[in-house]
């Protein structure tokens, strides 16, 4: 009998141990905000160089048909040649 209050008393102790142990190895709620806050960071970062990407290569489509409009002696999407304004003639 004696000895099993021994083993429950040091049960305990070692429950009362660990907790101990890791309450003082528990992360705080300003630790998880911290990494929170970083970690949005870093996806808003590597999203606007998605979008950054996205909107270059756009752009560069966009040169490209210019200069083919160009190019074409400034014929219009439907293969018309462009009329000059009503006004730009005297």
């Amino acid at each position: 009998m004696l000895a099993l209050a021994v083993i429950a008393i040091a049960v305990a102790g070692v429950g009362i141990y660990l907790a101990i142990d890791t309450r003082e190895k528990a992360v705080s709620e300003g630790d998880v905000q911290a990494l929170q806050q970083n970690l949005e960071q870093r996806i808003s970062t590597a999203t606007g160089s998605a979008e950054a990407a996205a909107l270059k290569a756009e752009v560069a489509t966009l040169k490209a048909k210019v200069e083919k409009l160009e190019s074409s002696g400034g014929k219009g999407s439907s293969g018309e040649e462009q009329k000059s304004p009503q006004s730009a003639k005297p």
